[in-house]
């Protein structure tokens, strides 16, 4: 816990030591959000990933009494699954990709299986969709077609469910770093753009009818010509 003060640390012992009483993991706080006492906040946040797997980074929230009062643990394990066959999808066609994703219409909260996959997860709480935010190396191998068939195969493994997509097209000179601090957050808005290079930019759904753009469409947004 280098860099935390002694309240942190603190309060970093109570959230792994609440989660793993209650998932019977061992975790790690990589940081510490809206604390005590700050702008009448009555709880704190803390960012937090299993120690077997850092990518899969989620919220914890305690209250003053040192209670876990919510975490998102499941639906981030899931939601890790899906990026993993967003980003393999699109290597299968030859592009790097990174995604972050967000179950919606879904509540696990109170779920503590942390052995549930993908398709049971659906079963059992039926989420209405994936929403992902995802960066797509920009290289000479970037093109509609490419993209559209990563979209159809990953759709093929949502189990029916469909995800919406905010795209972006980042320069090869900044794509690496892009896509390390993805891994690092669970937040992403448009500024935290600002740190690349956005070549190109798009949303793009996919569901049981098909990919929402055409590919001449997104071959227009591709080769700049919009």
């Amino acid at each position: 816990l280098i860099g935390f003060s002694a309240i942190d640390k603190d309060t970093a012992t109570q959230t792994t030591t609440a989660l793993q009483e209650k998932y019977g993991e061992k975790f790690e706080v990589t940081s510490i959000g809206n604390r005590f006492g700050t702008a009448n906040n009555d709880s704190v946040t803390s960012y937090v990933h299993p120690k077997s797997n850092s990518s899969i980074l989620f919220k914890a929230t305690m209250d003053t009494n040192r209670n876990l009062i919510s975490d998102n643990y499941i639906a981030r394990k899931i939601g890790n699954e899906v990026e993993n066959i967003i980003s393999t999808h699109f290597k299968n066609n030859s592009l790097n990709a990174q995604a972050i994703v967000y179950v919606y219409g879904a509540d696990s909260s109170e779920s503590v299986d942390t052995s549930i996959g993908l398709g049971e997860y659906i079963e059992t709480y039926k989420p209405k969709i994936f929403i992902a935010t995802i960066i797509l190396e920009d290289s000479s191998d970037l093109n509609s077609a490419s993209i559209i068939a990563s979209y159809e195969s990953i759709y093929k493994n949502l189990f029916g469910v469909g995800f919406q997509s905010d795209v972006k097209v980042i320069s090869n000179k900044d794509y690496e770093e892009a896509s390390l601090q993805l891994r690092k957050t669970t937040d992403v808005n448009e500024t935290w753009f600002n740190h690349y290079k956005v070549v190109h930019s798009f949303i793009l759904d996919v569901n049981e009818e098909g990919v929402s753009m055409s590919e001449p469409d997104l071959k227009t947004i591709i080769e700049g010509n919009e």
